[in-house]
């Protein structure tokens, strides 16, 4: 091992030092280190106890990378994209680059600190919201976890630590549920609509209504998945927005591995489906009007249109949440609506018996105990004024 003095021009005295060692790799192949660049000799020693620190804990000297955050996170998601469901990968891709590859995304990554991620985030926590910061979080810190890994650098990720938190303006609270008078008011707007592509989308409204099948999983749906002898729909894709505008990709697994599973089908949309396959020359159950796969965004932007000429908030996953609730007030057991939502943790069903409505929790105690307090002195209150 050596350290060697050498002029330069760089630093004042007008010379610096370099650092060389000689070592044999994990491989057991002839090595040798070489940093140059130190002002003085105490920093290139320093940097010497280092290197030779690590040669002894871990047998390798790990690899000094001056590249950015987007050259960092370029290669995570290239390496790792097989090991990834596409849509993951598609939205890992647009987050990233909406909100951070024109801005911190082009610091060296050996040079960011948590204090860099932190002001970041506090300022897009100003435009954006909770779901977009966390995403943007995730493949950041996923990049960070793959360059340790790979010994591109410190086992020490900055980003790991970073708590999330967004001062933009919380948007008005609107119901996750429609009546059975608002989702008729859909249905007829549907029916009006002069779209040539209205009735498609009238038939994904009524299986979601009656399965509480995401929106991804319907419009991926052929007629050979749905069995009107024995009332059952299997469910084993997904459509997904492409990597460019417009684009659809089919994929061939839906959200969990819960998600595949073979659904009962309800006596209203056996009817409304057998009438349909009639009518509709295609393969698909959900065609745009050449028979093709849509767009899952066409759909949402029908939903959007429709929500603002009825006048009350609609958009296609209420209609899970919509079924989800239905069933519970109809007295389904958590079990059942766990299956029948394919929800892959019980705890995601039991979330919706959090927000059952009061009127329900007072039928509940009725129902074990007799009339509620407040019943009681509702009748006394009747009686009295009677």
């Amino acid at each position: 091992m050596a350290i060697y003095k050498r002029d330069s021009n760089k630093f004042k005295g007008g010379y610096s030092y370099t650092v060389q060692i000689p070592f044999i790799d994990e491989h057991g192949v002839k090595q040798r280190y070489n940093k140059s660049g130190f002002e003085t000799k105490k920093a290139a020693y320093e940097h010497e106890r280092k290197i030779k620190d690590e040669l002894a804990n871990k047998g390798k000297i790990k690899k000094e990378i001056s590249r950015t955050l987007n050259e960092l996170v370029d290669e995570y998601l290239r390496v790792e994209r097989s090991s990834m469901k596409l849509n993951t990968y598609l939205d890992y891709t647009r987050v990233y680059n909406h909100h951070a590859r024109g801005s911190i995304g082009n610091y060296l990554v050996n040079r960011l600190e948590y204090k860099d991620f932190k002001q970041h985030f506090n300022d897009l926590g100003k435009s954006f919201g909770r779901s977009v910061l966390v995403q943007l979080k995730s493949v950041i810190n996923n990049a960070y976890i793959y360059a340790i890994r790979n010994s591109y650098i410190e086992p020490f990720n900055p980003i790991q630590y970073l708590k999330v938190t967004t001062y933009k303006v919380k948007p008005k609270k609107f119901s996750k549920t429609l009546t059975t008078g608002q989702f008729e008011e859909i249905l007829d707007y549907c029916d009006q609509s002069d779209r040539n592509i209205a009735e498609s989308y009238k038939i994904a409204l009524y299986i979601g209504y009656y399965t509480g099948m995401r929106k991804a999983e319907i419009l991926a749906l052929n007629k050979t998945d749905i069995d009107l002898i024995n009332c059952t729909i299997d469910i084993n894709k997904q459509i997904i927005r492409g990597e460019h505008k417009n684009d659809t990709t089919l994929q061939l697994s839906p959200k969990t591995e819960a998600s595949t599973s073979s659904i009962p089908i309800a006596i209203p949309l056996h009817d409304i489906l057998q009438d349909w396959f009639l009518r509709n020359p295609y393969e698909l159950v959900v065609p745009d009007k050449n028979g093709q796969y849509i767009n899952p965004d066409n759909i949402t932007g029908f939903c959007a249109h429709m929500s603002s000429v009825l006048g009350f908030h609609f958009n296609f996953h209420m209609l899970r949440h919509t079924f989800t609730t239905n069933l519970i007030d109809n007295g389904a057991s958590p079990k059942i609506v766990q299956t029948l939502d394919r929800h892959a943790n019980i705890s995601t069903t039991l979330n919706y018996y959090d927000h059952v409505s009061m009127d329900k929790q007072n039928e509940a105690l009725k129902d074990m105990f007799g009339d509620t307090e407040k019943e009681k002195r509702n009748k006394n209150a009747t009686f009295l004024k009677s």
